[in-house]
């Protein structure tokens, strides 16, 4: 009974929750308190249910667990529900992330304080559905849906330039997904199931793989995002609240990943082979697009925005700690991978041989990007380089 049922509770908890904080009076500090109280709770009510049910997951079962299948919509459309390893580890991630969200905005926020609570559940409703669901036409509800209650939280109570932002963020991400809609049409009208674990099963043919995996890839790769159309998520970031910002970077963008190992990879195999390439070129363009960037950047917030806030700081640094590893395996002193990548840089730019290796010339030259970028954030009053704070990964 549990197991039949977890998941269900863990999905929808949360729009109990926002229907409680709804029913709470306003108009005075102590009930704004009552409503944060109330989405904390649920919040962490949510958490200890996925903690649950980690508990309770069979990681030797390769296939679907929790499964809920239930007859909802005449032709195929059903509400189904299950897990497996990808989606089991990013429920936990969202059941965890969201109290943390919750209690960073206790006393940050303090206008529309209702309104902020409801969002913060109902987006995190859609999230776990979006993860968890096995019905392909569900899935696009709640991915779909998970759009509103970010473009709310980013509009309302973002930066200065928070409408302009939101508007970016919405109509970049729902337009790529307009094709995705298109193409679920197609693959009902092809294998007659919107049911995730029997598409997964089908085959379709190449010429049906190579333009469903291009719908797909259009709604994913803005969402995750990729180079070229990422231009919505510096200003988003920068816009949103701590806690918008946080959960768009951790949970929303890997979306867009999730989708290409649920969808696109098992479901056309023969494209995803195709289009490899054309995957790894766009990656590739996106670093050196960003080192060009930075290096002809003048202002230390367009810095701040493209290696903290925008697609290529969170994503792409590993690049930066693939060499870093392979630069500490050279014998290169103080260039620890997990350590301050600006001196990282910085000693290896001093110690290899740019001439010796293709790889070693490439990393030189970023060391002498990151040296120019030195030169160009050195702090007016005091004279102390600032650029090692944007170019940190913690420990």
């Amino acid at each position: 009974m549990i197991e039949s049922s977890i998941l269900s509770v863990i999905t929808f908890l949360p729009l109990v929750g926002a229907l409680a904080v709804l029913l709470v009076p306003g108009g005075s500090e102590r009930n704004d308190g009552a409503m944060r109280a109330i989405a904390l709770a649920t919040t962490l009510a949510v958490f200890f249910a996925t903690l649950v049910m980690w508990a309770m997951f069979d990681p030797n079962n390769t296939g679907f667990q929790f499964v809920v299948n239930l007859d909802w919509l005449q032709g195929g459309i059903g509400y189904r529900m299950g897990v497996d390893g990808i989606s089991m580890l990013l429920v936990v991630l969202t059941g965890f992330l969201m109290p943390i969200t919750i209690i960073s905005s206790w006393k940050s926020v303090s206008n529309r304080v209702r309104e902020y609570m409801i969002a913060f559940l109902i987006l995190e409703t859609l999230m776990m559905g979006a993860f968890a669901t096995l019905d392909l036409a569900l899935f696009y509800v709640f991915f779909e849906g998970s759009l509103i209650p970010m473009f709310l939280i980013i509009g309302i109570w973002g930066g200065k330039r928070r409408v302009q932002a939101s508007y970016k963020f919405f109509f970049y991400t729902f337009t790529g997904s307009v094709l995705m809609l298109l193409a679920i049409m197609a693959i009902y009208w092809q294998a007659g199931t919107l049911d995730i674990s029997k598409l997964l099963q089908f085959k379709f043919s190449e010429d049906a793989q190579f333009w469903l995996w291009l719908a797909f890839f259009a709604s994913f790769a803005v969402k995750l995002p990729m180079w070229p159309i990422h231009r919505w998520l510096p200003e988003a970031h920068v816009e949103a609240p701590t806690a918008g910002s946080v959960i768009l970077a951790a949970i929303l963008l890997k979306l867009g990943g999730y989708g290409f190992l649920r969808f696109s990879l098992p479901m056309f195999p023969d494209a995803s082979a195709l289009f490899t390439n054309f995957v790894f070129v766009l990656s590739v363009v996106a670093i050196v697009a960003t080192l060009a960037d930075c290096a002809g950047s003048g202002r230390r917030q367009e810095a701040h925005r493209l290696f903290v806030r925008g697609p290529y700081g969170f994503r792409h640094h590993r690049h930066f700690l693939g060499h870093a590893g392979r630069c500490r395996w050279r014998g290169v002193p103080d260039a620890e991978p997990r350590a301050d990548i600006g001196r990282t840089l910085f000693e290896c730019r001093r110690h290899l041989r740019p001439h010796a290796y293709p790889r070693d010339r490439r990393l030189w030259r970023a060391g002498r990007a990151h040296a120019a970028l030195r030169h160009r954030f050195r702090h007016p009053v005091a004279g102390q380089y600032r650029s090692a704070g944007y170019l940190r990964v913690h420990r």
